[in-house]
């Protein structure tokens, strides 16, 4: 008689096989996949854990990739603004004002690099990244800066640079020559006739064109310069005494750019220079001074043409690269009856009539560093924009437009000195200098914004170890462990399968016996 199998073996352990067998099939799963469970439920009271870690990692995940790209951009730019500081300063070292011979179409060799240099500095401010430009502030959708020849020769109906100087320059030198009462006329300022003993210099209005007096002084011996006095202002050149040789005059002007110009006449009896630094002691008094009001005309007139003139240029060119978007250039206001020769004001161009630099964003309501921000870390978010428009940046470019700008006429008597005059201008315009606003201060601040986003890297990838730590001690299996579950499962699994089989075998005769 056989002892049936169901009945000798117990409920209880066929379920313990089954889990058994359940648990070591989970065990060689862990063992080969390295994970504790493929679902977050299998974790248990760690899923929370998990969950929360990897919501941690994601999020780190997206302030790294940021920070990569943002330090990809700011590299970009800092080579960039580099790039120009060096334009500068190689034109800065490239420029002697004793030089003025022209080698091609009516420039020195100066100006020629200098033309060059400003289409390099343009296509440097015209750089894009991952197809955006990134000196154009907000404004990233197109080239922030218009190219060399619209901006010296206009486009069309819109005037270029070399268009305003010479607009302004006519307005800065005036009416020239005799005035039909007596006066002589120069640079906005008018020369009175000589009435014996003394004379008058008087500007012609007030407004910021030609010169402006600022005082003077003299050596003869009761001889008076007065100061400067009235709306508009004048001054009164006196003698009472005969000048003896050596004597001077000196008469101090103010020009259109804030710089102060020097005229010095001195008394000769024998023959004197004709460029107006001597004046002829005469027979009367009032010959001497008949010919040392001569002689300040004679040096007005080449100051207007020279040092006025290159004055006049750099005011025009502040001017038209001061212009954004949102601030029109300067021109000269020629509402009738003005006219060139005798405009008191300035006007706003508009965009059809003259050409803006800068097509970038020039919102005053946002900084230049804020027109580009992006968050790092929690809490965290560095500004890095920059506009092709910042006095530093602009201040390069509009100092080698200035200078590539100018063209020499053949045969022009004055060229060299109006060289000289332009060439210390763009010499003292890039000198190098640290103070707000310049490539160097704009370079330091994006630096402080690339150290902090490297700062935040750095705790990012401490963070994100730790993140993943955590993972690994909720998700990860321990691979002794699970190996040492394995056997001690299958010694157990093994054991009960042989009792299984005993049981399995038994019978009657076997049981009584």
């Amino acid at each position: 008689m056989q002892i049936g199998a169901n009945s000798m073996l117990s409920a209880t352990l066929g379920r313990a096989m089954t889990d058994m067998r359940s648990t070591f099939d989970d065990l060689t799963r862990q063992l080969s996949s390295g994970k504790v469970s493929e679902t977050y439920g299998g974790l248990g009271s760690g899923r929370s854990t998990s969950l929360a870690m990897r919501a941690k990692l994601s999020q780190f995940t997206g302030y790294q990739n940021t920070i990569t790209t943002v330090n990809s951009r700011l590299g970009l730019v800092s080579t960039n603004l580099t790039h120009i500081a060096d334009l500068g300063s190689e034109q800065r070292s490239d420029t002697d004002p004793s030089v003025s011979t022209v080698i091609a179409n009516g420039q020195t060799r100066a100006q020629v690099d200098a033309r060059a240099r400003l289409d390099e500095a343009l296509s440097v401010l015209g750089a894009d990244f991952a197809g955006s430009y990134v000196f154009g502030g907000r404004a990233t959708d197109h080239d922030p800066v218009e190219p060399s020849a619209k901006i010296l020769d206009g486009d069309g109906a819109k005037v270029g640079l070399r268009a305003v100087i010479a607009e302004r320059r006519a307005a800065d030198l005036g009416t020239v020559g005799p005035d039909g009462l007596g006066n002589d006329q120069v640079g906005r300022l008018t020369v009175g006739a000589n009435s014996g003993s003394s004379f008058n210099i008087a500007e012609d209005g007030i407004h910021s064109f030609g010169f402006k007096l600022s005082g003077g002084a003299t050596t003869v011996t009761g001889a008076t310069v007065s100061t400067p006095s009235g709306s508009p202002p004048s001054l009164d050149i006196g003698m009472t005494q005969q000048a003896n040789d050596g004597q001077t005059f000196r008469l101090t002007v103010t020009l259109p750019d804030g710089t102060t110009d020097d005229l010095t006449m001195t008394a000769a009896s024998a023959a004197i220079a004709t460029d107006g630094s001597q004046f002829q002691i005469g027979a009367t008094v009032s010959d001497t001074l008949d010919n040392l009001r001569s002689a300040i005309l004679i040096q007005l007139g080449t100051e207007s043409r020279t040092t006025l003139a290159a004055a006049s240029s750099v005011v025009s060119a502040q001017s038209f690269f001061a212009a954004g978007p949102n601030t029109p250039p300067k021109r000269v206001d020629l509402t009738p009856p003005a006219t060139l020769a005798t405009a008191t004001a300035l006007r706003d161009a508009t965009p059809t009539d003259t050409v803006v630099w800068y097509t970038g964003d020039d919102d005053p309501s946002v900084t230049a560093r804020n027109s580009a921000t992006a968050q790092v870390d929690n809490g965290i978010t560095i500004s890095f924009g920059v506009r092709a428009n910042e006095e530093g940046v602009t201040k390069v470019v509009r100092t080698l437009a200035l200078y590539a700008a100018e063209v020499y006429s053949p045969g022009d008597a004055d060229a060299a000195k109006r060289n000289s005059a332009l060439s210390d201008r763009v010499r003292s315009a890039l000198e190098p200098k640290t103070d707000a606003g310049t490539i160097t201060a704009i370079s330091a601040e994006l630096a402080t914004a690339q150290d902090s986003a490297t700062a935040a890297k750095g705790r990012l990838d401490i963070a994100t170890n730790t993140a993943k730590d955590l993972i690994d001690s909720v998700e990860k299996a321990d691979d002794q462990t699970v190996a040492a579950s394995i056997l001690t499962v299958q010694t157990r699994l093994q054991a009960s399968y042989q009792t299984s089989a005993l049981l399995a075998k038994l019978s009657l005769v076997n049981y009584m016996g």
